[in-house]
């Protein structure tokens, strides 16, 4: 179970204002059917006017090429066996590939609801999502927009197992409507396998009562590259942490500076930070999340592409399930996983094209969440960051 809070720094939070920012991308594109997905409604929630029957809308834009197949089929709470069993749901059935260099393209699927009956609340967003076959989804993106702002939460992989990504969101005093929507590509229509049936159902909630600490954290620098020409990118800026308990107590976590004497990642970047796992969470913990990350000025970068690099090395060889690092620009979250760790440095890197109009990114490593599990339960990372051009394209061989 995957939950998103509400953070200044949000990642893989998105809170963004503004119609500008356009994570909704082009309503103009073509609206492809209307089926009937449900919304489970919890009991405890006073939802008035909802209607858990409305039709969802499915938005697809080819942008310069033309999207992989889709057919979608609606499902009946018998045939999905999901946890929300009261719920019904869609079949997302992708077929085919995208044209080669297809970009600006977008499909997704969403209804608006009636909030007027919640105002003041606080509510959770479930999507509970599995796929036939587990594979990737990298433009995947469950999120909610009220007319202002957007909160959602990336979806980069999908598993065979029903898996659910909760975003909480408090409704506002003069709320009117709220759009929850599943997006599969965003830009560049890209699914690995290619072919995979993708099953979803969506549930409003009350939320549950939650602790979040939010903390400034140590300055674990950034290295940029002198080829970027970004002299307004502080490397010794401040990281801020993040972190939530969800439903027990979280994993005691301490994050300290590393000194510009101990032994610094690979190929030159900044001392950067250790993280000591010093005890587990709780038995039975969900919802719980650490990260830490920092923003970066993006103005000078606008039109670049740039690799953000993340170069990460444990004192034990194990595993982080739920680790992730994720690039995070105001309208999409860019990320990676990061499951396994050893005492070599490995460099996690994310490629990414900076927008003419962006200006701030958001940069993070995840270590837990939802589950808070690592294996061993103590453990001590460290990592560095650095922010590089983007190695050039290769050039196509002749025939």
């Amino acid at each position: 179970m995957r939950t998103v809070l509400l953070f200044i720094l949000a990642p893989i939070v998105l809170v963004v204002g503004g119609f500008a920012l356009f994570l909704l991308a082009d309503n103009t594109a073509l609206l492809q059917g209307s089926p009937a997905c449900g919304l489970r409604i919890a009991e405890d929630l006073p939802a008035g006017a909802v209607d858990r029957d409305a039709k969802w809308s499915v938005v697809s834009f080819d942008g310069s090429g033309a999207l992989p197949r889709t057919v979608l089929t609606e499902l009946s709470p018998a045939a999905i066996a999901a946890p929300d069993t009261a719920a019904r749901g869609c079949g997302i059935e992708i077929s085919g590939s995208a044209a080669a260099g297809t970009t600006g393209a977008d499909w997704r699927i969403g209804r608006a609801v009636d909030m007027t009956a919640l105002r003041g609340r606080t509510i959770m967003i479930r999507f509970t999502i599995r796929a036939q076959v587990q594979g990737k989804l990298p433009g995947g993106t469950v999120y909610i927009y009220d007319g202002q702002n957007v909160t959602g939460l990336a979806v980069p992989e999908v598993g065979a197992e029903w898996e659910a990504h909760e975003i909480l969101y408090d409704v506002p005093e003069d709320a009117e409507q709220l759009e929850m929507w599943f997006r599969l590509f965003f830009d560049r229509p890209e699914i690995a396998p290619e072919d995979n049936q993708i099953f979803f159902t969506a549930a409003m909630l009350r939320a549950p009562a939650r602790r979040q600490r939010p903390a400034e954290g140590p300055s674990c620098g950034l290295q940029v590259a002198l080829e970027l020409s970004a002299p307004a990118i502080a490397a010794n800026a401040n990281w801020s942490v993040v972190v939530d308990d969800g439903t027990g107590a979280g994993p005691d976590v301490a994050a300290r500076a590393l000194a510009a004497a101990e032994p610094a990642a690979p190929g030159g970047q900044a001392a950067g930070c250790e993280i000591d796992i010093l005890a587990p969470a709780a038995p039975g913990t969900t919802g719980a999340d650490w990260r830490i990350g920092r923003t970066v000025d993006a103005r000078e970068l606008r039109g670049k592409s740039v690799l953000v690099r993340f170069a990460v090395k444990a004192r034990e060889t194990g595993s982080l399930p739920r680790g992730t690092v994720y690039v995070y620009d105001g309208r999409a979250v860019h990320g990676i996983p990061v499951h396994q760790v050893g005492p070599q440095w490995v460099n996690h890197d994310i490629a990414y094209d900076v927008p003419a109009d962006v200006d701030r990114l958001e940069i993070w490593f995840r270590l837990f969440h939802d589950i808070p599990v690592a294996d061993p339960p103590v453990n001590t990372l460290s990592f560095s960051a650095a922010l590089l051009p983007a190695p050039a394209a290769a050039a196509p061989t002749a025939d």
